[in-house]
């Protein structure tokens, strides 16, 4: 499954549509995203890079919501080659 997530990560970077926007998010077709609660909380994270991670238990990111900085995806579509696909984890851990 993760090498799926990283194909469409490239596909999303590829497509240079990211660029134009401050933040970009990933959000799962059965989730509910409210956009001007989401602008609210992020806010004061503009100009980072950053991504928010939403799991309790380290530094994983769970798939419902998830939120990358304008600068975060340029760093990892810089460095992507410096980040293997791990097998054991899946994209949560990626």
């Amino acid at each position: 499954n993760t090498e799926l997530f990283v194909h469409a990560w490239r596909a999303v970077i590829s497509a240079n549509k990211w660029r134009s926007h401050t933040f970009t998010l990933k959000v799962d077709p059965d989730a509910v995203m409210l956009p001007d609660r989401v602008r609210t909380h992020l806010r004061p994270h503009v100009g980072r890079k950053m991504f928010i991670i939403n799991c309790p238990w380290g530094d994983m990111i769970f798939g419902a919501l998830e939120v990358y900085s304008y600068h975060a995806i340029l760093e990892w579509s810089s460095r992507e080659h410096e980040c293997p696909a791990p097998n054991n984890w899946g994209e949560d851990k990626y």
